[in-house]
């Protein structure tokens, strides 16, 4: 009997807080195209979804976790996962990066987002609220 193995290579991007925030409210009411939703989301399970593209390229995407908005883009040049900047009323200082992984917390409500790839496949998103919400992505 042959037994065979599947091996999974996942690749976590390196997550980085932009120094110097950039979205502004023009940027984020531009990506208004919503290409994921998932309007009831579980407390601590995660949610997987891939990074929009056009032409072949990864596109700035706004993500929504419950009322919290801000925009994400891909830096290929440094193969990172770019937290660019918070939208509407979202508190920027309430962004963390440890261990590739973004966190959010504020007044009770958190979740945590990464960016990985899978086999070298395509840019995946996931995020892991942890208290029941909704998820969306705009690009």
């Amino acid at each position: 009997m042959r037994g065979y193995f599947i091996f999974a290579f996942i690749i976590v991007m390196e997550v980085i807080l932009r120094t110097v925030p950039t979205a502004t409210e023009q940027t984020c009411n531009n990506l208004a195209d919503r290409y994921y939703h998932q309007a009831t989301a579980l407390a601590d399970s995660a949610y997987t979804f891939l990074w929009a593209t056009a032409s072949g390229a990864y596109v700035p995407t706004k993500m929504a976790v419950g009322s919290v908005q801000f925009v994400v883009e891909y830096d290929a040049a440094n193969d990172k996962f770019v937290i660019a900047g918070p939208c509407s009323n979202t508190d920027w200082s309430a962004f963390q990066v440890q261990d590739k992984t973004l966190h959010y917390q504020k007044d009770g409500f958190a979740f945590e987002a990464q960016c990985f790839s899978e086999n070298g496949g395509p840019l995946k998103l996931k995020v892991l609220p942890r208290s029941n919400t909704s998820i969306e992505a705009f690009r």
